[in-house]
């Protein structure tokens, strides 16, 4: 669930996004729809009072839908609390036409951060807060990471990953990873009791358009620290 920066009441009526990724060999519609689901619906009815809280979602909260992703589009799976057992999502399927077409030329590519995110980089020396915004270099090196960790466990190294491109294609990323110049930053530091450190937009120069498919499925994994909160998403323009 994306976090909701320093919230800790809902309203009656008010609309939540919650999106889940499920990952890996045994992350499938079954479990889902046997596992998953009961879990969700358990926890919007349930009348435990451990679980009580004034203002709070537990036991308070209606399934409006669900949908799954094919590329950039959603899906109906579930509406008006009925189910679509004629519908059967794939695992692949949330790949399908993600690269994005950009005009050629264009200047410059915008990249807005949905939620907070932390590379782990070092904080400024200054008192400007809006820096540092992480260079084309280190988004490809944060997604590497990523992957390692969702392919190879939690001793997976980003070179694991690197090592899946072929050589060529691993020299063309690298090379045009190091051309793109980074542009104008507008960057913000977030609460410190929130997770995430920066939340903002950057725009980068000369981006290849081989580099496309990886800022796309670098969106959609999320980049950096607490991604298990939502962390770490962007949006390209």
């Amino acid at each position: 669930m994306w976090p909701y920066p320093a919230k800790h009441g809902y309203g009656l009526g008010e609309p939540i996004l919650w999106e889940l990724k499920l990952m890996g060999d045994a992350a499938d519609h079954g479990l889902f729809l046997e596992v998953i689901l009961p879990a969700i619906e358990a926890a919007a009815t349930t009348t435990d009072e451990r679980w009580y809280r004034p203002r709070t979602l537990w036991g308070r909260f209606d399934i409006q839908a669900v949908y799954a992703a094919r590329g950039p589009r959603w899906e109906p799976l579930a509406r008006d609390g009925r189910l679509d057992l004629s519908y059967h999502p794939t695992a692949a399927q949330w790949a399908e036409g993600l690269a994005p077409q950009l005009p050629v030329p264009w200047k410059w590519l915008q990249l807005t951060w949905l939620t907070p995110f932390d590379l782990g980089a070092e904080e400024p020396d200054g008192q400007s807060a809006s820096r540092p915004a992480p260079s084309m270099a280190q988004l490809l090196e944060a997604l590497m990471v990523r992957l390692a960790g969702l392919l190879f466990g939690r001793w997976g190294t980003p070179e694991q990953a690197w090592a899946l491109l072929s050589a060529d294609e691993l020299a063309a990323v690298r090379q045009d990873g190091a051309d793109v110049r980074s542009g104008k930053a507008d960057l913000e530091r977030t609460d410190d009791k929130e997770p995430g450190r920066w939340i903002g937009s950057q725009r980068f120069l000369n981006v290849s358009p081989r580099l496309l498919p990886y800022l796309e499925l670098a969106a959609i994994l999320h980049l950096g620290r607490h991604t298990h909160f939502g962390c770490g998403t962007f949006t390209l323009l």
